[in-house]
């Protein structure tokens, strides 16, 4: 009772962001098949589409047309909040892949920073909440640390796959870390897991 509470205060609902965050995880496993497959120069190219396009269908869902698929998704993911730009946390996420992949042509230049970047983004900003929703009692702000601590450990066990093991917890730490910062975590997660990266490898 005391959990249905506290979410109804946050305007939570367990559901619905149990859906969300399984969205977020698939287009981030998707980002990142992308890039395994086709790099990450050509991926730049493919993800402003995408962004591009989420715009447009954006624009029409906003008008009221009826978008087969997509209109029910949004309809039922959505945050209240987010209503004035259907779709706003898709578009916010492929903005941040776009922003990633470009610093990635002038300063990280390393295919293996973009990838790992993307596994904190995708699977520790998608732990993170769930756990967090669900389990958190110590809370900083709108965060629990139950959810980080979850996202730190999702994060650093596949990061383990590509780096060492101190290398990945660090950059894990990091990542999930930035979401306390004031900004778009999609934008600080994955910029500061590429640049602690950057910095260890």
């Amino acid at each position: 009772m005391q959990k249905k509470v506290r979410m109804k205060k946050t305007g939570m609902n367990y559901a619905s962001e149990f859906k969300r965050q399984i969205i977020h995880l698939l287009f981030g496993l998707i980002a990142i098949a992308i890039v395994l497959l086709i790099g990450a120069l050509n991926s730049l190219f493919v993800f402003a589409g995408i962004f591009f396009i989420g715009l447009v269908i954006s624009d029409l869902v906003k008008r009221g047309v009826n978008v087969p698929f997509l209109h029910e998704i949004v309809k039922h993911v959505q945050r209240e909040h987010e209503r004035h730009l259907p779709g706003k946390a898709a578009l916010v996420l492929a903005l941040a892949i776009v922003v990633l992949l470009a610093l990635n042509v002038i300063y990280f230049q390393n295919e293996k920073i973009v990838l790992g970047a993307l596994i904190v983004l995708a699977i520790g900003d998608s732990v993170a909440p769930i756990v967090g929703i669900r389990f958190g009692k110590l809370k900083i702000g709108k965060r629990s640390v139950e959810g980080t601590i979850a996202g730190i450990i999702a994060s650093f066990l596949v990061l383990s796959l590509l780096f060492a093991p101190q290398t990945a917890f660090i950059a894990a730490t990091f990542g999930m870390l930035a979401e306390f910062l004031p900004a778009d975590d999609n934008f600080a997660i994955p910029l500061i897991s590429a640049v602690a990266l950057k910095l260890l490898i």
